[in-house]
């Protein structure tokens, strides 16, 4: 505060107050003194900021299998179809999926997580997490493969014969057959050759192929055994040697024969 002391002729001194600051404390600002009481203050600061709230995380499961999470820290526990817990900004939390029996935990995906491993996602906002299980195929006590005469489409005719072959009543313990057995057809046709494009990787003859499903070309004249082998993880059958006989005619002996 300045005070300035003026003498005027009679004598008399005035002391005149030149400005007079005022400060709000405890956030905010105080307008100058104009004139008006000492208390009349306006208070144009913000309330403090919040304190950053814990973060949701969330995880899920999908898939045909079944199984159980468990999160470090604490939080998540074995839960039904999805199940979540709140922490703290910037916490770590590590997930761990464990299988039930007869189920393969699969993957990871959400929350930067992949993969079979634990899955470590940092909480800096709501997180989703999905966790994928797979149920395992049920061997049975047997595979019964289809009748002989069920599988070819044709079983003669002259070269080149095209032939189209089908397992799919295939009959397992497997709750699918059709998905969960694996099948292997060799042709019988060592000359086939291999296939340039599109085969399986170490796969490339011709005379091999897999699938419930496939179809062969035989080039050559003369008389194929097919055989045709199915797996579902424990059993295997396999069909004899002369199961399923294709008879390749030469087209000029077709031809004179006519």
């Amino acid at each position: 505060m300045k005070l300035a002391n003026f003498r005027i002729n009679s004598g008399l001194s005035i002391i005149v107050l030149s400005s007079l600051a005022l400060v709000a404390c405890g956030g905010g600002s105080a307008d100058s003194y104009n004139g008006a009481p000492a208390n009349n203050t306006k208070n144009t600061g913000t309330n403090p900021p919040p304190v950053n709230s814990n973060f949701t995380l969330t995880v899920t499961k999908s898939g045909s299998g079944s199984g159980t999470i468990a999160s470090s820290p604490a939080g998540i526990s074995s839960c039904s179809s999805s199940c979540s817990a709140s922490y703290a900004p910037g916490t770590s939390v590590t997930l761990t999926a464990t299988a039930n029996t007869g189920s393969t935990f699969t993957a990871w995906s959400g929350g930067g997580c992949a993969g079979t491993s634990t899955c470590m996602t940092t909480m800096i906002q709501a997180t989703n997490v999905t966790a994928t299980f797979a149920l395992n195929p049920t061997a049975g006590t047997s595979i019964n493969l289809p009748l002989a005469a069920d599988i070819p489409s044709r079983t003669s005719g002259v070269a080149p014969l095209s032939v189209f072959f089908d397992a799919t009543t295939t009959i397992d313990g497997t709750l699918r057959p059709f998905h969960d057995l694996e099948y292997r057809w060799d042709f019988g046709d060592t000359s086939a050759g291999t296939w340039a494009n599109g085969a399986q990787p170490n796969v490339n003859s011709k005379n091999y192929a897999t699938g419930p499903v496939a179809s062969h070309v035989f080039e050559t004249p003369g008389t194929y055994y097919v055989t045709l082998t199915a797996l579902d993880g424990t059993n295997v059958a396999t069909t004899p040697l002369h199961y399923i006989t294709i008879t390749v005619q030469d087209p000029k002996e077709s031809l004179i024969k006519s």
